[in-house]
């Protein structure tokens, strides 16, 4: 990899692979990752046999595209495939969030289905829901409409009930529906406890 250097009006930098699977599975099916990448990053990308090359107006914008894409490597590294809609997903993400590690989110995934569909975060908020989820026993999810919130509960969810790890699944949306469930539930308790008794 080379850092960013001015040639002429751009700044342009290099990363070399030595393995050429890497280079295919970076760059995608008719270099459609590499679309994707230069769509979100603003910058000009071109592949050459071994090489990418990162062309782009500013310094800062060729630095970012480095970073992104040194992570998407990484995960291609560790035997994750990188399909173009997690590219996009990624990039965008990236861009919001710079501080993000693509490792950590993936590190979280929950497979739903006998296919093994991969759900994982989308960011950093998500990652600490989905943390949450896995470590509390009671999580309340909070905030905005199409966020993820029942989305991401009802697969994490799914994927306990196929591992086992639970026997039913209760989804309960509104407050009311919860205390009375509560009522019903710790009434239930109370009646097995005076039984065993």
């Amino acid at each position: 990899m080379s850092l960013p250097q001015l040639q002429g009006d751009y700044w342009i930098a290099k990363i070399r692979f030595l393995n050429p699977v890497i280079v295919r599975e970076f760059c995608g099916s008719s270099n459609r990752n590499l679309k994707i990448l230069e769509k979100n990053l603003g910058v000009v990308l071109k592949q050459n046999a071994d090489k990418v090359v990162f062309r782009g107006d500013t310094q800062e914008t060729v630095k970012q595209g480095l970073h992104i894409a040194l992570q998407l490597l990484d995960l291609i590294e560790q035997g994750n495939s990188v399909h173009p809609a997690e590219v996009d997903q990624f990039s965008r993400m990236l861009v919001r969030e710079p501080d993000v590690d693509l490792a950590d989110l993936i590190k979280e995934t929950i497979f739903v289905s006998a296919r093994k569909k991969r759900i994982f975060p989308r960011s950093l908020r998500q990652l600490t829901y989905c943390k949450a989820i896995n470590h509390k026993d009671l999580v309340f999810g909070v905030g905005p409409a199409g966020t993820g919130k029942t989305f991401l509960a009802m697969a994490m969810a799914l994927s306990a009930l196929q591992r086992e790890e639970v026997k039913k699944i209760i989804l309960l949306h509104n407050l009311e529906y919860m205390l009375q469930y509560r009522y019903i539930f710790s009434t239930t308790m109370k009646k097995d406890a005076t039984r065993k008794e």
